[in-house]
């Protein structure tokens, strides 16, 4: 409770004019199919492609009335980039880490979706990630600047 308590205190104090703003950079991208379980009752989900190195930097306004901005551009290979317009959000613990819980709409097809921002510290150290989740395409891309070995 303190951490989410900590993370709207902070959210709130960047604040200005309603408007609240940030950029994250992950550097390692993966994707996985999901598929509906009607037995679960809930997604399921099968790697698509390996972990890869991907580095990209996320750009994000919300602003107080549950809109916002989330802009992701790729760094290095192509330049890809990617604007998903929100229409809702909150601030949610996600695990052990600090998030923010959104429903978007992409610009560029209009295809629904969520997406959450995580922020976890390890070893004192702030790390992020980004899960976007696109139900209409059974597709689910994962972007982080975690470690590992």
């Amino acid at each position: 409770m303190k951490k989410l308590l900590f993370l709207l205190v902070t959210l709130l104090s960047l604040s200005a004019f309603g408007q609240t703003k940030g950029v994250i950079v992950t550097h390692y991208f993966s994707t996985q199919r999901m598929v509906w379980s009607d037995v679960d009752n809930e997604w399921l989900f099968f790697d698509n492609n390996d972990r890869t190195r991907r580095s990209c930097q996320w750009n994000f306004t919300l602003e107080d009335d549950g809109s916002g901005t989330v802009y992701m551009e790729e760094l290095i290979k192509d330049g890809d980039e990617y604007e998903l317009v929100i229409y809702d959000w909150n601030i949610t613990p996600i695990g052990d880490c600090d998030g923010i819980d959104s429903k978007f709409i992409q610009k560029i097809d209009g295809q629904k979706g969520n997406v959450m921002i995580q922020k976890c510290i390890v070893d004192g150290v702030a790390k992020h990630a980004v899960s976007i989740f696109l139900p209409e395409t059974r597709l689910f891309i994962y972007f982080d600047n975690f470690q590992h070995d």
